[in-house]
């Protein structure tokens, strides 16, 4: 349920939902969580909106953002809705991000004396990875690329607040 250090919810939550849906439903009902581009991805219950910040989840948390969820799909479920017309089309890219400075070899050298110490095997692997760079001058990117999908369900557009510039271009360019 918790993620690193007790601070997020992990993706369990949708199984919640998945659950109280099927009871509502039936055993055969099939319930897929599809995470759009909406922001912070953590569940709405852990928000301080008046602060603006996230807090340290809670083992209740779990039940409550799946209760949600369950209860807006069932509800959305008996509403009318309304008729949408799609005209889908899709993109994707690969933009550059550039990087920071490379946090210091004092880091990895650590990191190393740490996974010897506790045997974990992924950690000196990856800080004696990263060690090399640093010893050999080998350096280190710039940068990454992001890859980066976009899928449009109709004509109207929507705003994204993340990279707005190289979403627009792609949008641009793609579409």
């Amino acid at each position: 349920m918790y993620g690193y250090a007790n601070e997020a919810i992990s993706a369990d939550f949708p199984g919640v939902a998945r659950n109280a849906v099927r009871e509502a439903l039936g055993p055969k009902t099939h319930m897929q969580l599809v995470q759009g581009f909406a922001g912070n991805v953590r569940p709405r219950v852990t928000a301080d909106l008046e602060k603006g910040v996230f807090r340290a989840s809670k083992s209740a948390d779990l039940e409550k953002a799946g209760t949600d969820l369950a209860n807006a799909v069932l509800s959305a479920m008996k509403s009318k809705g309304q008729m949408l017309s799609f005209k889908i089309a899709g993109t994707a890219d690969r933009p550059f991000l550039p990087r920071a400075k490379p946090p210091p070899r004092a880091m990895y050298a650590k990191m190393r004396e740490e996974a010897l110490a506790t045997t974990n095997v992924f950690h000196l692997a990856v800080s004696d990875y990263w060690l090399k760079r640093y010893d050999s001058g080998e350096g280190f990117a710039r940068g990454d690329t992001w890859s980066l999908g976009l899928i449009r369900l109709a004509e109207k557009s929507m705003d994204c607040t993340f990279r707005r510039r190289t979403l627009r271009g792609m949008a641009r360019k793609n579409f």
